[in-house]
């Protein structure tokens, strides 16, 4: 009888603990060895921070162009680019990098092995989950560096959202700690879509980009 009480306790308490982890996402880590913490919101996993590798997941890097015209050419090349906010390193400890739509969508795969670009789909799912294109950019954001005028941001998914501003694709930069805006893997025509956050409205709105613009980008699990 004591026998089968604890096979019976040992098979329920390993269910309790199977289903916790199944409840939980599993950290990402890229190429070059950053690792970012995660969240579950729905049934969906996201990274928790913007995206910061300077490799695709097969160890080839991605070009950092510093140069406004050559980041402007990428219209007739189509070749993947990366950069930091004004050109400064430090801003990527806090806010990652920005990516064209070309390092998005190439086949070398930009997120971590088990992550990938969410498409436009993915991103209202995740919208929904939130009440709504209207009001699901408030419970998205990070709750201490937007600007002030934006109070009624409550991070209540654990998305953390950050401000990390965008590069256009005439090579200036526009936006840090006001906007948001993250790359979906959708697109055509020579735009993308994106979802942007700004600091003055609680919304998650759509937006077509060029492809050529430098964003941010979160990952979601396979």
């Amino acid at each position: 009888m004591k026998e089968t009480f604890y096979i019976i306790f040992f098979i329920i308490f390993f269910c309790i603990v199977r289903n916790d982890v199944a409840a939980q996402c599993a950290m990402a880590i890229d190429v070059d060895g950053n690792v970012y913490n995660t969240v579950k919101i729905g049934e969906q996993c996201w990274m928790k921070e913007n995206l910061k590798t300077t490799h695709f997941s097969d160890g080839s890097a991605i070009n950092e162009m510093q140069d406004s015209a050559l980041w402007v050419n990428t219209s007739l090349t189509h070749a993947p680019a990366m950069s930091y906010y004004d050109n400064n390193i430090q801003n990527n400890f806090t806010y990652g990098a920005l990516y064209n739509w070309y390092a998005v969508t190439d086949k070398r795969n930009l997120c971590p092995t088990g992550w990938h670009v969410p498409s436009n789909d993915e991103f209202q799912i995740l919208s929904d989950y939130l009440g709504g294109d209207d009001i699901s950019g408030s419970h998205l954001k990070d709750i201490t560096l937007w600007s002030v005028s934006n109070s009624g941001n409550d991070n209540s998914s654990g998305f953390t959202a950050l401000p990390a501003g965008l590069r256009y694709h005439n090579g200036g930069f526009y936006g840090l700690g006001e906007n948001g805006d993250f790359w979906s893997s959708t697109g055509g025509s020579s735009r993308a879509w994106n979802r942007s956050l700004f600091y003055r409205n609680p919304s998650a709105d759509r937006f077509h980009d060029y492809e050529e613009d430098g964003l941010s980008v979160r990952c979601v699990g396979d």
